[in-house]
């Protein structure tokens, strides 16, 4: 605030100064031409001059206050359409299972956060990692419910399941993922937020996992022109097809895609979303199909 306040005395000072030489050479090219219409022409031409200043600012801050509308009146807009959005978001769960072993991925994620690119369908409010390392948190233990970071979770209280599948682009090879990581090791790698994961990979000839889990961006174009984006992820039975449960969720930019100060708009809309993006999708998928209670072996 102090240093607001000095400021605003500065720039009060520099103005009066502006206006002060003006006037003292308005004075001079009254006083120093000897004929009248010298006089006249002198005064004008050092008005003429000291009012560019004046009205280069003036157009500048006009050019400001034209931007600054246009920006409340994109952000009025766009919030208004998030609320809209909002009301559908949330979960609807038909049918849970318990004990579940493992879990078909049927859209693995395979590219990097997309951080800026407006209308890329990549599904930002859903992203929780890419490749392998999306495929671990499946099989890495987890708390029964949220904890804070750095809070100590007894190995009994961790949840896992035993594999995840994926399958080729053809759809007709399987894959297997397993670790032999232990739940005491889960347990430390859980409490202090890292660690390595050791991953086993296995051929198989078909899918053993009763449960998939799938996701689309649902946003429109709409949406995005307006820096939203809408999530769904879905778990289904494979044995019947059915949805058995949906999480639908949206994320918003209120800085309408700045990126100035290496600002990444869709990380800023992570602090905007609908549910809050404080609980992880992991616990919605455990919650509909219950991990094992014995964790991995």
């Amino acid at each position: 605030m102090r240093d607001y306040w000095l400021t605003q005395y500065i720039l009060g000072a520099i103005g009066w100064g502006y206006v002060a030489l003006t006037l003292a050479a308005i004075a001079l090219a009254v006083w120093l031409p000897r004929g009248k219409k010298a006089k006249v022409v002198a005064a004008l031409a050092v008005m003429a001059l000291a009012s560019i200043l004046p009205f280069q600012g003036y157009q500048e801050y006009l050019q400001q206050r034209e931007a600054a509308d246009a920006y409340r009146a994109r952000l009025t807009k766009a919030q208004s359409l998030f609320d809209e959005r909002c009301k559908t978001a949330g979960e609807k769960i038909y049918k849970t299972a318990a004990n579940v072993e493992g879990v078909f991925v049927m859209k693995p994620r395979t590219e990097a956060l997309n951080s800026d690119q407006q209308f890329k369908l990549d599904d930002p409010y859903g992203y929780a990692g890419r490749g392998d390392d999306y495929l671990k948190l499946f099989i890495r233990g987890r708390p029964t419910v949220p904890t804070k970071v750095g809070e100590v979770v007894p190995p009994s209280d961790l949840v896992t399941y035993k594999f995840v599948e994926t399958s080729d682009e053809s759809g007709s090879r399987f894959y297997r993922y397993t670790t032999d990581m232990s739940k005491d090791v889960s347990e430390r790698i859980t409490r202090n937020g890292g660690g390595v994961v050791p991953l086993k990979k296995v051929l198989t000839l078909e899918r053993s996992a009763h449960y998939g889990i799938t996701w689309d961006d649902i946003s429109t174009r709409e949406d995005r022109e307006n820096w939203i984006a809408g999530s769904s992820q879905k778990i289904i039975d494979l044995r019947t097809n059915d949805v058995i449960a949906e999480r639908i969720g949206y994320m918003f930019d209120k800085g309408l895609g700045s990126t100035s100060g290496g600002r990444s708009p869709w990380a800023a809309a992570r602090d905007s979303a609908c549910p809050p993006l404080t609980e992880k999708i992991f616990y919605f998928f455990d919650r509909v199909i219950k991990p094992v209670d014995e964790g991995t072996k």
